[in-house]
């Protein structure tokens, strides 16, 4: 008998159709504001790339698959939805279809912020209901489930923590703040993206390695756009400066990668390790319940 879908799935389902209508076309109906200007008006020292944003063709595409899946029979029940996702996905939906209003209609960047770390929080929630779910025994998550319902979050909250960080910086400049202080703040935002990393690497027994990969895709995008700065940012900031960011951002990708690739191999030889002391725990123990050779030779 195939499982009924409930009010979970279908917020799930109106939740990304609310998202994706409100981000590629409300603009254009609505006539609201072009991001794109306004994103070159608040330059500021951590503004990665162009071609860092790419990342939402991943996100939108993830979540579509991801929204499909949760509405097909065999996954309407799935436990990562249901216990994991809960309403959290709908929340973040709501939360980024209102930066898009603020952002481009109504342009308050103090609401707008705080709509930018909405979403982060619903995101972050989303991500902690699934883990505490996954320390379940009797829980476990499959390759496939994990690609179809947890990446899709993962990469998505791990460019809410960049992008948040952007806002941050450009609230900075709106409020009138001088070139020492943005780029103080520049400094800030790059040690944030230290911690970020190494938390999700620390994480057991499930490490979260989307989140620091998805960071160090904006670090590197980071370092790319001040290999060439904009005209306002070579006017606002020193040649000095602007080097000491943009190699900070180098470290911090190659940093990041590292640490993925040192928490990968420590898990495996964890679980190597773990698992041949467990064979030999069982070896001992059927030695010690086993009858004595006597016995047999009787």
């Amino acid at each position: 008998m195939a499982e009924t879908l409930n009010h979970l799935n279908y917020l799930n389902l109106a939740g990304y159709i609310l998202n994706s209508f409100i981000t590629f076309f409300a603009a254009s109906i609505l006539h609201l504001t072009d991001i794109s200007p306004q994103s070159a008006s608040y330059q500021t020292l951590i503004n990665p790339a162009p071609y860092a944003f790419s990342i939402w063709g991943i996100i939108f595409l993830s979540q579509g698959i991801y929204t499909a899946a949760q509405m097909h029979p065999s996954f309407r029940k799935n436990e990562l939805v249901q216990d994991g996702v809960k309403y959290w996905y709908f929340v973040t939906c709501v939360m980024q279809s209102s930066w898009v209003f603020i952002a481009l209609g109504t342009q308050q960047y103090v609401l707008s912020t705080l709509a930018m770390i909405g979403i982060l929080i619903s995101l972050i929630q989303l991500l902690e209901s699934q883990y505490k779910l996954q320390l379940h025994p009797s829980v476990s998550v499959s390759i496939k489930e994990f690609w179809l319902f947890q990446f899709p979050f993962e990469i998505h909250c791990g460019w809410i923590y960049a992008a948040t960080a952007i806002t941050l910086n450009s609230c900075v400049i709106r409020i009138g703040a001088g070139a020492e202080l943005q780029y103080l703040m520049a400094l800030l935002t790059i040690a944030m993206f230290i911690f970020i990393p190494l938390r999700c690497l620390q994480r057991h027994p499930k490490p979260n390695y989307t989140i620091p990969l998805v960071l160090a895709w904006a670090a590197h995008g980071i370092f790319q756009e001040l290999t060439d700065p904009k005209d306002t940012i070579v006017e606002t900031f020193s040649e000095m400066e602007i080097f000491i960011v943009q190699i900070f951002a180098r470290m911090l990708c190659v940093g990041i990668l590292l640490g993925v690739m040192v928490s990968i191999i420590r898990n495996r030889v964890m679980k190597e390790m773990w698992r041949l002391g467990y064979s030999e725990e069982q070896e001992r123990l059927r030695g010690a319940n086993a009858a004595p050779m006597e016995t047999y030779l009787a």
